[in-house]
């Protein structure tokens, strides 16, 4: 606690040392990234513990709307396609055969929406590494991109008279 205070009263250094923190940590990612040559476009695995983990919440979510009668509507994110994408597309798929069974057990609104958005919309982002430039965004698109996302999913819920009263 003392020492907390000292280099309170006596550096400009301590109070800024989260912002510190947090840049190291980046420049440790990026470091990561340069020398095992992770790019956006490298592919990811599906970690079974985790993916295992993570549909067990997902059904638990799912079952606590149900119990409450909350109406739910569950759909697979767009992803830049022009492309290929940065995931095994045989685990990417039973993914969404997944999510989509899943969400049908408990009767609720499905969507697969991944190729929704026109190749145009999409853009690039910095490097997931040192010095590595613009890289492809699989995940961020533009404003028309949104405004067209947005206009599915409204469409969606007008066409299936989604907003009813639940009886």
């Amino acid at each position: 606690e003392n020492l907390n205070q000292w280099l309170a009263d006596n550096t400009h250094y301590w109070e800024k040392r989260g912002t510190y923190r947090s840049v190291l940590f980046v420049q440790m990612y990026l470091l990561r990234n340069s020398l095992l040559g992770i790019k956006a476009n490298s592919i990811r695995r599906m970690i079974p513990e985790r993916y295992e983990r993570n549909m067990l919440a997902f059904d638990a979510i799912l079952k606590l709307a149900a119990s409450n009668d909350v109406r739910v509507l569950v759909y697979i994110p767009p992803i830049r396609n022009d492309v290929p994408i940065p995931y095994d597309m045989d685990a990417y798929q039973q993914f969404k055969r997944d999510i989509a069974e899943k969400t049908a057990s408990y009767q609720f609104k499905f969507a697969d929406l991944d190729s929704l958005i026109p190749t145009d919309a999409w853009g690039t982002k910095e490097s997931t590494s040192i010095g590595g430039g613009q890289e492809i965004d699989f995940m961020h698109f533009s404003y028309r991109g949104h405004q067209t996302l947005a206009a599915e999913i409204e469409r969606i819920l007008q066409s299936d008279n989604f907003f009813r009263i639940m009886k």
